[in-house]
């Protein structure tokens, strides 16, 4: 009887194993707020969950985990973060595009910049990758993967500006045809007087 209920139990276990993908973040700092950008086109808006872990031994500022699903392709993504520094876990604002999802935190001080580095977590690999690089001698060696990291970055805050600007474009798109909406709406009302009066002094 055991052999059988294992049995049972190891594919209902294995069933909800799904691959869970890491996906690509950029950060951008904005007047006391940080703009986390997931480059992952199709996400859907009902799976996206951000959950904010309490401040640990490890984790002094606490952490974040973003959880969300993209269609066609069909994918799983998953994302923490450990803080650096604190935010207002009231004010998080999660914003699904076409082409991106992006989740805005609101610094407690607005005056500390984060920079780039506390989204690299870390692990071994830095620590193995710094012995060998002063028995290599020349300093030529590991200025190049420097110059490389650094282009990338830039290429993430140009895409970023870009971003910005296309939502500041949208939006003024929008204020200006809610504007048009309006004044229709408005000389359609004063229409609809004007006909409502002519009628009224007809009946008259």
């Amino acid at each position: 009887r055991k052999g059988g209920w294992r049995a049972l139990r190891l594919p209902n276990a294995m069933a909800p194993a799904a691959a869970v993908n890491d996906p690509p973040v950029s950060v951008r700092e904005k007047s006391g707020r940080l703009v986390i950008v997931f480059n992952v086109a199709n996400v859907k808006s009902g799976s996206v969950q951000v959950e904010h872990h309490p401040a640990s031994e490890d984790e002094p500022a606490g952490s974040i985990s973003v959880t969300f699903s993209a269609v066609s392709p069909n994918k799983t993504f998953q994302k923490q973060l450990v803080l650096p520094h604190g935010i207002d876990t009231g004010k998080t604002v999660k914003d699904v595009q076409s082409k991106s999802l992006t989740i805005q935190l609101v610094k407690l001080d607005p005056d500390l910049e984060w920079g780039q580095a506390w989204l690299k977590p870390k692990g071994k690999s830095k620590r193995k990758g710094a012995p060998p690089s002063p028995s290599a001698g020349p300093s030529s060696s590991p200025a190049s993967p420097v110059l490389a990291a650094s282009k990338p970055l830039k290429g993430l805050d140009d895409m970023d500006d870009d971003f910005d600007d296309q939502l500041e474009e949208q939006l003024q798109d929008f204020d200006k045809e809610r504007e048009r909406l309006e004044r229709e709406r408005k000389e359609q009302e004063k229409e609809q007087e004007r006909k409502e009066q002519e009628k009224k002094e007809q009946e008259r």
